[in-house]
């Protein structure tokens, strides 16, 4: 069963940095950090001095307007637990045409740089047979905890294209995995096969300089040296246009740049 609601057209978005919108490979996507003269061979980060580092932040928009679709959910565990439906739309947009979900990440500009991934892991929940959050990001190598926190049986399947793939079961609330990706990657499907609305993506980085965008559209990558940089915005909805962005970081200071996806009107 299907309701529309509509979204508030957004206000026209203003780039304070010019956004290039496409679909070429824009920086080197092997699996080891970048390299002078073409080799590959990684080497351990220069220490970053905090005393000079600089940010990138700013606002990603929707521009255009989208319909949402409510599904009553068809599992009465689900439906129960779902008792007005649950949003289907890929797009979560707040007030002012916000963009929530946008992963951002910085990948060209720290040349052959090698960061330590984190030991603190990072949760994907399963909450009232939706997956919480819809979008994760983290390091290679840093734990991914998947847990069940339903009383219902769900599974976790994946389907990368560089990493290993896995197909979870869980059968019982409280139950969690401990899954790790060894390569960069960036927008891996999951979804449960018994319930086939419940989606999210994992984005894996081999550095430390990424964010996920919330319901106010707003990003921040801080402690960054000084440097020239590319910086890239993905959404699920837009898998092989995301858009790029080049800025330059200043020592002690924040640069900004915006992002719009815009939705084509039927």
């Amino acid at each position: 069963m299907l309701g529309d609601l509509s979204l508030i057209r957004p206000m026209t978005l203003v780039l304070t940095i010019t956004v290039i919108g496409g679909c070429g490979k824009a920086s080197n996507n092997s699996g080891v950090a970048e390299t002078p003269g073409g080799g590959n061979q990684p080497t351990e980060a220069p220490p970053i001095d905090p005393r000079t580092v600089g940010s990138i932040a700013g606002t990603v928009r929707l521009d255009g307007r989208v319909t949402k679709r409510v599904l009553i959910p068809p599992d009465a565990y689900c439906a129960a637990q779902n008792p007005k439906g649950i949003v289907m739309d890929a797009f979560v947009a707040g007030e002012g045409g916000t963009l929530a979900d946008v992963f951002i990440q910085v990948k060209i500009g720290l040349a052959n740089r090698r960061f330590p991934s984190p030991s603190e892991p990072v949760v994907l929940d399963q909450v009232k047979c939706v997956y919480v959050p819809h979008v994760v990001g983290l390091m290679t190598n840093q734990p991914l905890i998947v847990r069940n926190s339903d009383d219902h049986l769900h599974n976790v399947h994946s389907f990368p294209q560089r990493n290993s793939p896995f197909n979870i079961g869980q059968s019982t609330k409280g139950l969690e995995s401990n899954l790790r990706f060894a390569v960069p990657e960036t927008g891996i499907p999951v979804q449960c096969d018994l319930h086939p609305w419940m989606s999210a993506w994992i984005h894996v980085s081999d550095r430390p300089f990424f964010a996920v965008t919330g319901l106010n559209g707003r990003y921040s990558i801080p402690g960054l040296p000084p440097g020239d940089y590319e910086i890239v915005a993905w959404h699920e909805r837009f898998p092989k246009a995301p858009r790029v962005a080049k800025v330059k970081v200043a020592s002690g200071e924040a640069a900004t740049v915006d992002f719009s996806f815009e939705v084509t009107r039927k």
